[in-house]
């Protein structure tokens, strides 16, 4: 099964009721512009205040939105969760869950864009039977569905864990705080091990929707209709560090949020130890929406959404603003990356290399950029083909088969390579072209990544431009002097770069030295999984690949082939 790359509209604070009624149509006209998201997260505050026949208005706007996905041949799903408007001062869910009940969750949910999947055996997770402090609350949960709180997409390899921070009981004074229970978390915990035994589950990128804010805002000053010492009591949850640091704990890579109609973006880092007691940093990308139809924005703001471009491990988020009567990109593009983790198997116990796989180099081989995203071609079938020689050299011959997916055409390929210090060392690199197709050779040009040092990029130029739909046959042989050290060193590729995916991938490394301590891995979002590897000798030379039983599948983001010594 191909995985998608999720489009996601990220929309917050409707305020139905206290609408921008010029702005409605214009937000329906933006969702439907080109591309189209595959979801809609609205997170909160959907109504002013929680009365039926505004819920219907918040309904109704966004199953048209639906209707209109629909119209153009487009699969989506509308994905709600309630803001501290929608439940009122007296912290009640009741009139919000009868509104949304005929949508099948709770929480609210409408549409598809996939399948959805939950655990077999749902009866092990058992759902708390109040929720609020410990002392009887006017805030209980009132339904008990698995999707009324994660929601797993496995051809999105994405899943979204919805919470709802309206947990404090009280009056008004606590009308505009959050809080998200510790049962409740507890419970997400829980209820998360059993999506474990789900296919993919542990690769997948874990989604938190959540109303209230987990950090300060640049915007936040007091309710003037509050006389609280604290100027920012009311804006940040109350136990915002429980709710992120638990967020790392499960994986969680990005935190959607809104309350305060104040669009911003931040990276929260926190050291995280396993059970195993590995240490190693994680990070959240936290985006708060803003308001995308509320009249009561800050000044300096205007209604706001944001549509996210998920790839890999990469995030490109764009805020769209309501400007002059219509939805328009701002720019700049907020561009977030996710870090590698490198939970790098032991064999027998035993870490298997003294000196730690290089990971900034790793990143740059691996992980693509804006740079040397290939969105223009189709790519059916790479083989690759690397050599080293005794003193080191190393040698990559690719060949690669595919068709020009580009409306406009195409006249040359680009191939991102990586060498330490490639600026310094680039009369050392040679490559050369073929068209295999015509048996003729192709001019190659080389090009230096604008801020990564050791990325470089082969650009191919093409005999005959190519229009679309039409196929090329290309090998490229790339070759580096003394490239490769004699101990703890690694090849790797990529495979994240391909917007259109790749269909097959072959890999063979041949050596006139022996390697020893050989290991191939493939590249997850969990860390590296080992492979299996196979080698034959032949004509006094060394011959190894991987062994795959899934295809091109098995490796998902990459390959890396690790040895230990070169003999």
């Amino acid at each position: 099964m191909a995985v998608k790359k999720p489009l996601i509209a990220h929309l917050s604070d409707l305020h139905f009721g206290n609408e921008d009624k010029q702005a409605a149509e214009p937000l329906l006209a933006s969702l439907l512009s080109d591309p189209l998201p595959d979801f809609i997260v609205v997170t909160g505050d959907l109504a002013e205040r929680a009365a039926p026949q505004l819920f219907r208005r918040a309904q109704e706007f966004l199953m048209e939105a639906l209707s209109r996905f629909e119209k153009r041949g487009k699969d989506a799903r509308v994905l709600v969760i309630p803001g501290n408007h929608d439940v009122g001062w007296r912290k009640s869910r009741a009139k919000w869950d009868r509104a949304f009940i005929e949508w099948g969750d709770g929480f609210g949910g409408f549409g598809t864009a996939g399948q959805r999947v939950v655990p077999a055996d749902v009866s092990k997770i058992k759902f708390p039977s109040r929720w609020g402090s410990r002392k009887p609350s006017r805030y209980e949960k009132t339904s008990g569905s698995l999707l009324e709180w994660c929601e797993y997409f496995p051809e999105f390899e994405t899943a979204f864990l919805k919470f709802d921070s309206n947990g404090l009981p009280g009056l008004w004074a606590n009308y505009a705080n959050g809080n998200v229970e510790p049962e409740y978390m507890d419970w997400m915990c829980r209820a998360l091990e059993e999506y474990k035994s789900l296919p993919g589950f542990s690769e997948c990128r874990k989604i938190a929707l959540i109303h209230h804010h987990v950090h300060s805002l640049p915007s936040v000053e007091r309710e003037k209709s509050v006389t609280l010492k604290d100027k920012e009591s009311l804006m940040i949850m109350r136990n915002a560090g429980l709710f992120w640091k638990t967020m790392m704990r499960l994986g969680v890579q990005m935190v959607l949020h809104g309350h305060k109609h104040y669009a911003t973006h931040a990276v929260i880092r926190h050291l995280v130890t396993e059970a195993d007691g590995q240490a190693e940093e994680r990070e959240i990308l936290v985006l708060s929406a803003g308001s995308a139809l509320s009249r009561d924005t800050p000044k300096e703001q205007s209604q706001s959404y944001y549509k996210i471009k998920c790839e890999a491990f990469r995030y490109t988020v764009q805020r769209i603003r309501f400007i002059e009567r219509c939805f328009r990109p701002a720019e700049p593009e907020i561009q977030s990356r996710e870090s590698l983790r490198l939970h790098l198997p032991k064999e027998d116990g035993v870490q298997p290399w003294s000196t730690p796989i290089d990971l900034p180099a790793l990143e740059s081989m691996v992980l693509p950029d804006s740079w040397d995203i290939e969105s223009s071609h189709r790519y059916e079938a790479i083989r690759y083909d690397a050599r080293i020689s005794r003193d080191r050299t190393y040698k990559a011959q690719i060949t690669m088969t595919g068709s020009c997916e580009n409306e406009f055409g195409s006249d040359f390929i680009r191939l991102p390579f990586v060498v330490i210090g490639a600026p310094g060392r680039k009369a050392d690199i040679a490559c050369t072209a073929i068209d295999l197709s015509g048996n003729s050779s192709l001019e190659t040009e080389l090009e230096f990544h604008p801020s990564n040092v050791d990325k470089i990029c082969f650009k191919i130029k093409l005999n005959q431009p190519l229009k679309q739909t039409d196929r090329f046959n290309v090998q490229i042989i790339i070759a580096v002097p003394k490239l490769m050290f004699p101990s703890n060193d690694y090849d790797a590729v990529g495979l994240t770069r391909f917007d259109h995916g790749l269909g097959e991938f072959s890999y063979t490394l041949t050596t006139e030295a022996k390697l020893t301590g050989l290991r191939f891995f493939s590249l997850r979002r969990s860390g590296l999984r080992q492979i299996a590897g196979d080698c034959q000798q032949l004509n006094g030379e060394w011959r190894y690949w991987p062994k795959l039983t899934q295809g091109v599948a098995e490796l998902r983001h990459g390959l890396v082939a690790w040895y230990s010594k070169l003999v």
